[in-house]
C-alpha cells in the first residue's frame, strides 16, 4: 500500500477538530470508545472480574487503561477507513473475520479495541468511594425553544432536577441488577420465574462476596483468534496483579445469506440507534422526517461538581445475557400462523415490526422488500409522518417500490410527501402497537394525545444499544444443543429514566401505547391495551392455574365505525385515517393468545464506564 495514498491520522485530526465545536471535541476526547460511538467489530469478548488485591490492581489498571480508545480515536479510524475506500484502497477483509459487526461499511480492519466499566461494589469496597453518581432522577429535560432547530431535531437540552434527592438504597446502580425490585417485592425488569436471580447463571448468580462482580472488560476485534488471544492475554496479567476472572461471556455476530448482521430469530439487527451529534452526522442530513438527533449528554453524565467531578463524561452501562428459544419461537409461528391464515412470515413480522431484512413494516405493510440500504429503514413516524426541510430537494431519495426488472422506483418530491403522509398508522394497522419495535421506540406514538408531544417525551428515554449475538446459528447446529441469544448491552445517564422505564413503562406494559374502547376486556370496563412487546417482554402474565394467558390484540386493516367523527382533542386523540380503504371490515380486532416466553435473562448487572481522564488521572493514583 503506498504512503502517499493514505489518509494520516494527524491531518485527520486537524480536520476533525475544524469540523467540531470545541465542547463536542473535549467530549469525544475524554468518553470511552464504544458508548458514543460503538466499536463495530464482530468479536465480542466480555470478562468479568473481582479484585482480590487493590494496591497491586491499581498498578496493573494504571497501565491497561493507556490501551483504551476514545470516541474521536473511533472516529479517526472510521474516516481514515473512509477516505481510503474513496481512494479506490481496498483492504481485504481479514481471514476468519466473521462479519463486521453492526453492519458500518467504514470498519477498520486488524485493530483490537478495549473498554473497562466497574460496579458500584468496587467503587466503594475497593476504592473507598462513598459518593457515586446518581443514577436516578438526578437529570431533568428543558424544551430548547430554539427557533433555528430543525422540525424534527430534539427540541430538549439536559438539565439538572432542580427536585433530585439522592438515596442509596433505591438508586439502581448501587443497588444492583438482582436487587431491583417494586414496593410489591416483584422485579422491576420482570426478572421472575425462571429468569428470577436466583436462577441467573454464574457470575451472576447472587452467592454472597465470592461471586460478586466489580468490573467488566470488553475486547472487541476482527478476527476469532486475536479476540481470544488479547483475552487469555488480559486474562493472565489479572491473575499476576490480584485480579480474578469470574467468567468470560464469547459474542460473535451472525450474519444471513446476504452478510448483514442478524439476531437468532433471523431478523436484522443494530440497524435503528439514536443519532449523536458530531458522530453520525452524514445519517442525520439524509433524514428528513425522523431526524433523531441527540447531543452527547443525553448518554454521558455532565455538570456533576466537587466529589462527583470526576464522574463527568462516563456513562451507566447495562449488561445481560439474554437466551433465545429460536425453535420455540418459529414452532409458533408455523402453528399460530396457520391458525390464523397467515404465513409464518407475516406473524413474525407483526411481532417485530420489521421484515427479516430489517424493513420496517411502517413503510412495506405487504411483503419484504429485500432492501440492503439502513439508510432506507429509519425514516418514519408512526402517526404523523411529514417530510419538513427540503432545501428544493429531496434527501430521502426514497425507494418504494421496484418496476418490472426489478429496479427500485424512486419519488419525487410531491410524491414523496404524499406517500410518506399514508404512512401514518395510528391504529397500529400496518406496524402493531404490541410490536417490538413500537414498544421499545414508540417514536411519536405514546400516551399523549399529541404524536410531537409522544415524540418529545419518548426522547428522554432512548438508550444506546452495543449488544452481541452469542452462540451458532441454529442451521449450523443440527443437533440443537448449543445456546444461543443476545449479549445485550446499552449506555445512558439514568438508569431508571432509560433502559428500565423502556422494560417496565413500555415492553412489559400491556396498556401503552394508550388505546381506545376497542379495547374493554369482554364483559367489563377495564382497557387492557394491545398486549407486551412479545419478543423480550418478560414477567409472563398468568392465571390461577399458572397457565400463560400473555396476548395481543391484532387490528385489522379498515376505518374503526366512529373514525369519521373522531375529534382530535377526543378520547383517544386519533384523527380518521383516510388511507385505509372504506369497503373493508370494520375497525375488526384479532385477538391472539396462547405465547410462549421465547428470551429469557439468564443474568446481568449494572456498571458505570468512567471517563478517560477518571481512568488516567484520578481513580487508580
Amino acid at each position: 500500500m503506498s504512503k502517499s495514498t493514505e489518509i494520516s491520522e494527524d491531518s485527520l485530526s486537524q480536520e476533525l477538530s475544524q469540523e467540531l465545536s470545541q465542547e463536542l471535541q473535549d467530549i469525544f476526547d475524554d468518553t470511552q470508545g464504544n458508548i458514543l460511538k460503538g466499536f463495530s467489530k464482530p468479536q465480542n469478548r466480555f470478562i468479568f472480574f473481582q479484585v482480590k488485591e487493590i494496591k497491586k490492581a491499581k498498578k496493573w489498571f494504571r497501565e491497561f487503561v493507556q490501551t483504551i480508545p476514545s470516541t474521536s480515536k473511533l472516529i479517526k479510524d472510521s474516516k481514515i477507513m473512509k477516505e481510503n475506500i474513496e481512494q479506490h484502497i481496498k483492504y481485504p477483509k481479514p481471514l476468519n473475520c466473521e462479519g463486521t459487526g453492526s453492519g458500518d461499511t467504514n470498519y477498520h480492519p486488524n485493530k483490537t479495541y478495549e473498554h473497562i466499566s466497574f460496579t458500584a461494589r468496587f467503587f466503594i469496597k475497593k476504592l473507598g468511594r462513598t459518593v457515586l453518581p446518581p443514577s436516578s432522577n438526578f437529570y431533568d429535560f428543558k424544551p430548547t425553544n430554539d427557533p433555528n432547530n430543525h422540525p424534527n431535531d430534539p427540541r430538549q437540552e439536559v438539565i439538572l432536577n432542580p427536585e433530585f434527592t439522592f438515596d442509596s438504597k433505591t438508586d439502581p446502580f448501587q443497588q444492583g441488577m438482582s436487587n431491583r425490585i417494586d414496593k410489591d417485592g416483584i422485579s422491576i425488569l420482570g426478572d421472575t420465574g425462571d429468569d428470577a436471580p436466583k436462577n441467573w447463571q454464574d457470575p451472576f448468580r447472587p452467592n454472597g462476596e465470592s461471586n460478586d462482580i466489580d468490573g467488566v472488560i470488553i475486547v472487541s476485534s476482527d478476527r476469532t483468534e486475536e479476540a481470544d488471544d488479547r483475552v487469555k492475554e488480559i486474562v493472565n496479567e489479572m491473575n499476576h496483579y490480584g485480579i480474578e476472572c469470574l467468567g468470560i461471556e464469547v459474542g460473535s455476530a451472525v450474519e444471513n445469506e446476504e452478510g448483514k448482521q442478524i439476531e437468532h430469530f433471523g431478523f436484522r439487527d443494530g440497524i435503528s440507534h439514536p443519532l449523536v451529534k458530531g458522530v453520525d452526522d452524514k445519517e442525520i442530513a439524509r433524514r428528513s422526517i425522523n431526524k433523531d438527533v441527540f447531543h452527547p449528554h443525553f448518554f454521558v453524565t455532565s455538570q456533576l461538581t466537587d466529589d462527583l467531578a470526576w464522574a463527568n463524561n462516563g456513562s451507566f452501562y447495562v449488561f445481560r445475557k439474554l437466551e433465545q428459544d429460536v425453535d420455540g419461537f418459529w414452532a409458533f409461528m408455523n402453528k399460530k400462523g396457520s391458525d390464523l391464515g397467515m404465513l409464518p412470515e407475516m406473524l413474525a413480522a407483526k411481532l417485530v415490526g420489521r421484515w427479516k431484512s430489517g424493513a420496517p413494516l411502517s413503510r412495506f405493510p405487504n411483503g419484504d422488500p429485500h432492501i440492503p440500504e439502513e439508510s432506507e429503514f429509519n425514516d418514519f413516524k408512526y402517526r404523523k409522518n411529514e417530510v419538513v426541510d427540503r432545501n428544493g430537494k429531496n434527501p430521502l431519495n426514497l425507494a418504494v417500490d421496484r418496476d418490472e426488472d426489478g429496479k427500485f422506483i424512486r419519488l419525487n418530491d410531491d410524491e414523496h410527501d404524499k406517500e410518506a403522509k399514508s404512512w401514518n398508522d395510528n391504529y397500529g394497522i400496518r406496524t402493531p402497537r404490541f410490536a417490538h419495535i413500537r414498544k421499545a421506540y414508540p417514536r411519536d406514538d405514546g400516551n399523549s394525545r399529541n404524536p410531537q408531544a409522544a415524540d418529545d417525551g419518548n426522547d428522554q428515554h432512548r438508550i444506546l444499544r452495543r449488544g452481541s449475538a452469542y452462540g451458532p446459528l441454529r442451521e449450523q447446529d443440527p443437533d440443537r444443543k448449543a445456546k444461543r441469544g443476545l449479549l445485550f448491552a446499552c449506555y445512558q445517564i439514568d438508569l431508571d429514566n432509560q433502559f428500565e422505564f423502556i422494560m417496565r413503562a413500555w415492553v412489559n406494559n400491556p396498556k401503552f401505547p394508550h388505546s381506545d374502547d376497542r379495547f374493554l376486556k369482554e364483559g367489563t370496563t377495564e382497557n387492557e391495551g394491545h398486549g407486551k412487546d412479545l419478543i423480550i417482554g418478560q414477567n409472563r402474565l398468568v392465571d390461577t392455574s399458572g397457565k400463560n394467558i400473555d396476548f395481543c390484540n391484532l387490528v385489522e386493516a379498515g376505518v374503526p365505525q366512529d373514525a369519521g367523527q373522531h375529534d382530535p382533542t377526543g378520547p383517544t386523540g386519533d384523527p380518521p385515517n383516510p388511507n385505509l380503504p372504506e369497503d373493508r371490515d370494520v375497525g375488526k380486532r384479532r385477538r391472539i393468545q396462547g405465547f410462549q416466553q421465547w428470551v429469557h435473562n439468564r443474568g446481568g448487572e449494572y456498571f458505570f464506564s468512567p471517563s478517560l481522564s477518571a481512568l488516567k488521572n484520578i481513580l487508580f493514583k
